[in-house]
């Protein structure tokens, strides 16, 4: 019955991969003139005007308003009605190397420059915005850069990655309860998104430049985290699990990644015609017998136990060898009742 679900799931999938124009796109790079021309085509600017628009360096009026605003949003820059992505932004301009105050000067203009402008006259917002890094931050660079994914194409990246890695409907079940970074099958998933989103390389590492473009975090492009990644590549060889312990030590609290994962196996978990059933943090034990869904579904979920002590070698019954008890030398509270320090095992379990 469950390879008859998973195969229901996995036609699904493939069914909704299907309906996006650029399957297997490669990592979304754009040149601004090239956004200026295609922006241009669709406002059926004349070749004259395109020409006096450059030659008088982008001009106040309403059909260059217009353009940017085209532009703008194209690129990924300028969102309505959320506003200015900086990081995106930035990216298309270089500053010279000499010039330390020009972002502190831009942030002036910004401020100086959007504050008779109304929040909803996005147009004039754009060529606004444009007009400060323009003018303040640097030169318009001639070479592709990379434009962030809107949250739409995040959210299928992940869906592909699970239905690449053939991810079993137990597995999606557990993340979408949340637990997600330490099951064993979110190795492959996380690996293939990396390289999926072109957010890794499988010889230099993280993309940082894109990554902060995307997420927006200036730790991003610290010495810190890419003295991590240098830490944790010297310990992990082998793939996936050296993108995996990149992503889990380096990245994991600076992204969203973890999210989009929960929501989207959530969906696929649903429109399999099952549910996600109760959800269990992973740093908590579940008491025994209370498991959701085993031995058979239940309605409460596990009551939280917390460790007070490390526990010995032989913790957990059958790991690494079958043993008698389980969490020994420690002390485990439930329902704030103290329980004995040693317990049996029976069929496996405390």
């Amino acid at each position: 019955m469950n390879h008859f679900v998973l195969g229901l799931l996995t036609l699904f999938v493939a069914q909704q991969v299907s309906c996006y124009e650029h399957h297997w796109e490669s990592p979304y790079f754009r040149r601004f003139e090239d956004s200026r021309e295609e922006c241009s085509e669709y406002l059926a600017l004349s070749v004259v005007d395109r020409e006096r628009i450059l030659r008088n360096q982008y001009p106040d009026e309403p059909k260059v308003h217009q353009l940017i605003h085209c532009v703008l949003t194209d690129l990924q820059a300028v969102l309505d009605p959320s506003g200015l992505n900086r990081a995106q932004m930035a990216a298309f301009f270089q500053p010279l190397s000499t010039d330390t105050c020009f972002e502190s000067r831009t942030e002036k203009c910004l401020e100086t420059s959007l504050a008779n402008v109304g929040e909803k006259d996005f147009l004039a917002r754009a060529y606004k915005i444009f007009i400060c890094y323009y003018r303040n931050y640097g030169t318009l660079v001639q070479e592709h850069r990379f434009v962030n994914y809107c949250n739409d194409s995040s959210s299928l990246y992940v869906k592909e990655s699970l239905v690449f890695q053939n991810v079993a409907l137990d597995v999606l079940q557990q993340f979408c309860q949340g637990n997600i970074l330490n099951v064993r099958e979110f190795q492959e998933v996380i690996y293939t998104f990396l390289l999926r989103t072109g957010f890794y390389d499988l010889n230099e590492g993280l993309a940082f430049d894109r990554l902060h473009i995307q997420y927006h975090r200036k730790e991003l492009l610290e010495a810190e985290i890419q003295q991590c990644q240098t830490d944790v590549k010297r310990q992990f060889c082998q793939e996936p699990v050296r993108a995996y312990q990149i992503f889990k030590q380096c990245l994991n609290e600076y992204v969203n990644v973890l999210e989009i994962v929960q929501k989207v196996s959530k969906a696929l978990v649903e429109a399999a015609g099952a549910s996600c059933g109760c959800s269990v943090p992973e740093t908590t034990t579940p008491a025994p017998c209370y498991t959701c869904g085993a031995p058979t579904p239940c309605i409460v979920c596990p009551r939280l136990l917390t460790i007070s002590t490390p526990r010995d070698s032989c913790n957990s019954c059958g790991a690494p060898a079958p043993c008698n008890v389980c969490y020994q030398n420690s002390t485990i509270l439930s329902d704030a009742t103290e329980r004995p320090k040693t317990q049996p095992c029976y069929n496996g379990q405390c």
